[in-house]
């Protein structure tokens, strides 16, 4: 410590240490080494408390570094990589991260990109709970846009019939720290249909949207493609089990993670979703969530049905034929050919329509999908 040395520490192990480093300047205990739990899952060990001590026996302090990197994950901008870079330097949570960024001899300076710099200015109101007129304000925001941009042209009727819906923590009544929209039109179909439509929208929002080039502002498009590559992948994973497709909680939807400026000078983060109206079913329920939720109900669909169930669609694991819908247009372009909506299938893993199905109905709406999965609705 006299000498000015600063030890780097990540899971139990010494990242950097002086040129003259004789293994004596100090020791660090870890946990027990992780374990493999019967799903294969590592549980324990490198995510608990690590301890770091000097020559003399002192113990410095203790490190959990799960717990930081969680804290400081919670702010825009900041990802693992940085993250991690920040707990080495000894900042370990959002208000450390606070106080030294406002020293100008802090570790986080040379660490920080402007992006990351300006949301740690605004991060008492990017980690406040957003309050329902908010929300409200956000959600008219975007509709005014999305009418805006006048996809239809001169045909008003059509341009006044965008949706959009609140999705998240919202649309579960649970308090958040961000807003999430899931955007959609029902002559808006398929994923060919929404071409450059969302990049117009987030334009048509104006400085309510904070800019690319100086804040946080994350926009993915065009990545519809990958998600039937692993619809059609029926590879082995890296544990060699066979693949189930496109699976976790992501998607391959245009989206939008940024930032919003209410009319108040509230800073909000806010992610915004253009759905194609064939996927909305699906995309609500992943969106709308919880994460935990809807593991449980892929896992489920999965081990009980043999279905692979996304954000995106429904498809029977054997064949990757899709459940209730025709594939969408993406699909035909990796040479899935176009076929009817596939019946459900049984615990038995037989062909099985649900009552009141058959192959010419196809899903409209959420109690669809779980219908077809065998499982009663659940309302958010």
């Amino acid at each position: 410590e006299g000498g000015g040395v600063l030890t780097h520490v990540r899971s139990g192990k010494v990242r950097s240490a002086p040129a003259d480093f004789d293994g004596g300047f100090g020791s660090i205990a870890a946990g027990p080494p992780p374990t493999k739990t019967k799903h294969g899952h590592e549980d324990g060990g490198g995510g608990g408390l690590v301890t770091v001590t000097v020559a003399s026996g002192a113990v410095v302090g203790k490190i959990d570094e799960a717990g930081a990197m969680r804290d400081l994950r919670r702010l825009p901008s900041i990802g693992e990589i940085t993250a991690r870079a920040l707990i080495e330097a000894g900042v370990k949570s959002v208000y450390e991260l606070k106080l030294d960024h406002s020293s100008p001899r802090g570790v986080s300076r040379s660490i920080l990109t402007e992006k990351q710099s300006r949301c740690v200015a605004i991060s008492d109101d990017l980690l406040s709970e957003v309050t329902a007129s908010e929300v409200e304000e956000m959600r008219a925001r975007l509709l005014a846009a999305a009418r805006s941009i006048r996809v239809f042209g001169d045909d008003d009727d059509k341009n006044s019939a965008w949706e959009v819906v609140n999705v998240g923590g919202g649309r579960r009544s649970d308090a958040s720290h961000d807003a999430d929209f899931i955007v959609s039109h029902p002559l808006l179909v398929r994923n060919s249909d929404m071409d450059g439509v969302l990049t117009r929208v987030i334009g048509a929002m104006g400085d309510s949207i904070l800019r690319e080039d100086t804040d946080f502002h994350m926009l993915s498009i065009g990545r519809l493609k990958e998600y039937w590559r692993g619809v059609k992948d029926t590879g082995k994973n890296k544990k060699g089990d066979p693949k189930h497709g496109f699976q976790g909680n992501n998607d391959c939807y245009d989206k939008l993670y940024g930032i919003y400026r209410t009319a108040n000078g509230a800073h909000r983060r806010i992610d915004v979703v253009l759905v194609p109206r064939c996927m909305l079913p699906f995309a609500l329920i992943g969106w709308t969530g919880s994460k935990q939720y809807n593991r449980f109900l892929r896992r489920f669909a999965i081990d009980e049905r043999g279905l692979i169930l996304t954000s995106h669609g429904l498809h029977r694991t054997r064949d990757r034929r899709t459940v209730g819908q025709t594939p969408d247009d993406g699909s035909l372009e990796l040479g899935l050919a176009p076929e009817p909506p596939a019946p459900s299938l049984d615990a038995n893993g037989r062909d099985w329509w649900p009552p009141g199905w058959d192959p010419g109905r196809t899903i409209e709406c959420e109690r669809d999908v779980f219908e077809l999965l065998g499982v009663p609705y659940k309302e958010p």
